[in-house]
């Protein structure tokens, strides 16, 4: 038998990193990660605490008509989870938005930051831990739940 000293959920893994470990989340801050197949989550923190999770998925192509209604649907699901958080909360705008994305994480950090009005940021955390500078971009978002899960800290009942 397999013996299991923990079960990680990719979004509660990578909020200890995000709310726990990154400067932005002293002011509150909201993260996507999205996935080759276009499913993905958005995440709402602040300081160590998790306001909002909440899945989400768009349909992904280069076509540009698809390409620009899935861009609009994922920026308007984004603004809804911020206002979410904001009226329910009472809390102050969060004024970043980080990025993780399995495939050209660079162009969905562009066309957030076009519709949104925060600053839209690629996730780094090379700064955070050491040797990911060898991890291509674009490969990145497919390793973070791993990475992210690796780093949190496990206690392990006797």
């Amino acid at each position: 038998p397999v013996r299991l000293d923990a079960i990680e959920i990719p979004e509660i893994s990578i909020h200890y990193l995000i709310g726990g470990m990154l400067a932005e989340s002293e002011k509150g801050v909201a993260f996507l990660y999205l996935a080759r197949n276009g499913k993905g989550f958005i995440l709402i923190s602040h300081m160590e605490q998790i306001y909002l999770a909440r899945q989400t998925a768009v349909e992904l192509s280069n076509q540009p008509g698809i390409a620009f209604a899935a861009m609009e649907k994922l920026a308007l699901e984004v603004q809804r989870s911020l206002e979410y958080y904001q009226n329910t909360y009472g809390a102050q705008p969060v004024a970043t938005l980080l990025v993780a994305a399995q495939h050209n994480p660079d162009y969905f950090v562009n066309e957030m930051a076009e519709r949104l009005d925060l600053s839209v940021k690629i996730l780094d955390i090379s700064k955070l831990v050491s040797g990911l500078e060898i991890i291509p971009k674009d490969a990145f978002g497919l390793c973070l739940p791993a990475i992210c899960a690796a780093m949190r800290p496990v206690v392990v009942a006797p």
